[in-house]
């Protein structure tokens, strides 16, 4: 696993994956990252190309830490994890999908 920065993760073309929770999800999220909370990955991932390349957010970084050292039992190769989630996402001004309630 390596950790790398806003920039580039931006410029990856993996999967991003985001291990928040669906309501933290669903209230705001960039465009492209795909929800599987951390409690459901493992189940979620088996079916996965162990070899394909994701990177890995959430919050602020250490949910997807966690969610790193799952996938690398599990024997994925080319993990990437976004240092400081999407908190650091929206200080690096990365347009964020916000739900209005």
């Amino acid at each position: 696993m390596r950790r790398v920065s806003v920039q580039e993760a931006m410029k990856c073309d993996g999967r991003l994956i985001d291990v928040r929770g669906v309501d933290e999800f669903a209230g705001e999220r960039l465009g492209r990252a795909e929800c599987v909370p951390l409690d459901r990955l493992a189940a979620e991932a088996s079916g996965w190309d162990r070899g394909g390349s994701l990177i890995l957010m959430c919050r602020s970084g250490v949910r997807s830490a966690q969610a790193a050292e799952t996938l690398e039992r599990m024997g994925f190769t080319n993990l990437l994890m976004l240092e400081g989630g999407i908190e650091a996402c929206k200080k690096a001004g990365v347009e964020v999908i916000r739900d209005r309630k």
